[in-house]
């Protein structure tokens, strides 16, 4: 195998989320037990605009959504005649949730009561995507019935409590460390998405939006509340050595008991899960040896 000395860089989004220190992680792993393989993990504003970073070659992989990925490399949809021909979906690393939450005594109960509220987009800019369009599908128009606005999740939670802001939609693994996001969760409130807004997104964006229920006893909280859920995929350029492509997944399978991130729970059967694009050929070669691909 050729010894590759430029890092793989390896985008996922702002600098605090879980989805950086998760790719940190992955670095750390990479660079341990890979003889010619470097790789390395840097924040980002988000999916959404990893997809350019990796298409013109900023960086190699990027955390993303598989649907933002098929209208990227078709040239659809918000990249309206720009086709992204140089991704390629490398594997999928788990399931992600977008939340809405606000405060226990907000008079909010439903998605329906944001229009005109203040919002917070909190995180990466693949927080903002979603939060639109399930803004869109609830008949809320996000740029003239809500004010948007992104904000990291230290000043999110900080401008919700004081009254800045009315409630927040945020991105984040499943399952997450939801008490670290929230604090002891005593004064906040998951507001439930009804499963008509999910199947509408579903019917216009892709099968792979679902439908997931979050368990709030892991704030403290009694209640069980229907979000909705996707896979999180990685792209990779197609111009990554193949050899290099397929260390990066061997390492990442037989390895991921030692993480303590997200990662961890990552299979190989799963890792088609919410592919839209072709297969990176060192993808290809990796599923084919493992029977998942043919």
């Amino acid at each position: 195998m050729a010894n590759h000395s430029t890092p793989l860089i390896a985008v996922g989004s702002g600098e605090n989320t879980g989805i950086t220190r998760n790719l940190r992680e992955l670095a750390e792993l990479i660079n341990k037990y890979s003889g010619s393989v470097r790789f390395e993990g840097r924040a980002s504003d988000g999916g959404p605009s990893n997809i350019g970073l990796v298409n013109s070659g900023v960086a190699d992989i990027g955390v993303t959504h598989p649907d933002l990925v098929r209208d990227a490399f078709e040239g659809s949809g918000d990249f309206n005649g720009k086709p992204h021909e140089n991704l390629r979906h490398l594997t999928t690393i788990g399931m992600g949730a977008q939340i809405l939450y606000t405060l226990a005594n907000s008079p909010i109960s439903s998605i329906s009561d944001l229009k005109g509220k203040r919002i917070i987009m909190q995180g990466g800019t693949g927080t903002g995507v979603m939060g639109r369009l399930m803004l869109k599908a609830a008949g809320i128009d996000p740029d003239k019935e809500a004010y948007c606005e992104r904000m990291p999740g230290d000043k999110a939670t900080v401008a919700l409590r004081d009254g800045s802001f009315d409630a927040i939609f945020v991105f984040v693994f499943i399952p997450a460390n939801y008490k670290r996001l929230l604090g002891d969760g005593k004064d906040i409130k998951l507001i439930p998405i009804d499963q008509q807004i999910i199947d509408r997104i579903a019917e216009q964006h892709g099968k792979f939006y679902m439908s997931y229920n979050f368990d709030g006893s892991e704030l403290g909280l009694s209640s069980r509340v229907l979000c909705l859920a996707m896979p999180v995929v990685l792209v990779i350029r197609k111009q990554v050595p193949p050899d290099a492509a397929y260390e990066v997944l061997k390492i990442l399978y037989e390895h991921s008991s030692e993480m303590i991130g997200g990662f961890r729970t990552v299979k190989p059967q799963d890792g088609l899960l919410g592919c839209t694009i072709s297969p990176h050929l060192g993808a290809e070669k990796y599923y084919r040896e493992k029977g998942i691909f043919s």
